[in-house]
């Protein structure tokens, strides 16, 4: 007996358990609930953030983008919040790892953008707002690691610098469970499927108990 079966050669099993090929992924095959399953099943920093799954810095990065939204709301906001949502989408399904790491795998950073680009083709998501969700993220990183590691032996305003304010700290803690993560992260995408959306018109606050 072959295994893996030649059939499974490039194909994981997802929650939904569908078989997606990560050489050629069909559309139907990506499904926002198996992405949210997947990233409030992980934790940052590598599982450093035991508390604090992938899902909800998501969450965090699309409320940041939304606080410092440059224009008008209709100047591109709704497609923006929607790249800040899924903008590590890929890492639902071959996993979160730390950048320095990607740094040092080539391939997986290959597979990576090839995944990416699929998703974003799936939802119809351009890639627009790319640098401003890139400035969101990179302060998304400091403020977690300010809040959630806290003094170390090295300048975290060297290393972590804020490119653009802060999140609101009310999502910048460590209660949020993975299923509660999870259901964030699809109560938001939900709410983002009208272009008029509103981070009040999706009913919950940072103190929501779900």
């Amino acid at each position: 007996m072959t295994y893996p079966h030649p059939y499974m050669a490039h194909k994981i099993m997802t929650h939904s358990g569908r078989l997606l090929d990560l050489q050629g992924p069909d559309p139907n095959d990506i499904l926002i609930e198996d992405i949210a399953h997947g990233l409030s099943r992980q934790y940052r920093y590598g599982g450093a953030l035991r508390d604090y799954t992938v899902a909800q810095h998501c969450v965090v990065v699309a409320k940041c983008v939304m606080d410092n939204w440059p224009g008008e709301p209709h100047q591109g906001l709704n497609e923006a919040l929607k790249l800040a949502l899924i903008h590590d989408a890929s890492e639902a399904y071959i996993r979160d790892m730390p950048t320095p790491a990607k740094r040092l795998l080539p391939d997986y950073v290959t597979l990576e953008h090839h995944l990416m680009n699929s998703i974003l083709s799936k939802f119809g998501i351009p890639n627009t707002w790319a640098d401003m969700v890139k400035d969101a993220d990179a302060s998304a990183c400091g403020a977690e690691a300010r809040i959630f590691i806290g003094p170390t032996q090295h300048d975290l305003d060297e290393l972590f610098p804020l490119v653009i304010l802060p999140v609101d700290g009310g999502l910048l803690t460590s209660d949020w469970t993975p299923d509660r993560a999870k259901v964030m992260f699809l109560r938001l995408w939900e709410g983002l499927q009208d272009p008029a959306f509103r981070f009040s018109n999706v009913g919950w606050k940072p103190d929501d108990k779900t």
